[in-house]
């Protein structure tokens, strides 16, 4: 005795057929699928297209240097769930990628005003995200206003 898969019965969604997208539809898919099917960038590849997006210049430091002195840095760590998207990743020079460590750019930057001030200037392409979390430990580390004594 063997299995047979029953005969689809009328109403059922493989008997219906599927409706047919506009045009508009039909580009943006043409599009989406052009994307999906580029090849993905190789780690040096996209280390140097980041190298020349912030200019060579590490984002902590605010100094220019040839590609042999740079670094990738993650603004969010991987071991704390950050990812490898150009929006995590800045340029880094390697005094200041071994002064950061495994910490995270806001709490590195958090009493640092002049990194942070430089990040902030240089570090344009970070998750806004990231860029708020600096911008507001920033803020609970060197309050503006004084408390009232």
């Amino acid at each position: 005795m063997s299995w047979t898969q029953p005969e689809p019965r009328a109403g059922n969604a493989r008997t219906q057929p599927e409706p047919r997208p506009g045009r508009a539809a039909e580009r943006l898919a043409g599009a989406r699928v052009v994307a999906a099917v580029r090849p993905p960038a190789s780690g040096a590849q996209k280390r140097d297209a980041i190298f020349q997006r912030d200019g060579h210049r590490c984002v902590y430091c605010g100094l220019q240097f040839d590609a042999s002195e740079l670094t990738l840095d993650h603004v969010e760590p991987r071991m704390r769930g950050g990812d490898q998207s150009g929006g995590n990743l800045v340029t880094c020079c390697e005094s200041c990628n071994r002064e950061k460590g495994g910490q995270p750019a806001w709490s590195f930057l958090a009493t640092r005003p002049a990194q942070r001030e430089n990040f902030l200037r240089y570090a344009t392409a970070t998750w806004p995200r990231l860029r708020r979390a600096v911008e507001q430990a920033a803020r609970v580390n060197n309050p503006t206003r004084r408390p009232k004594l």
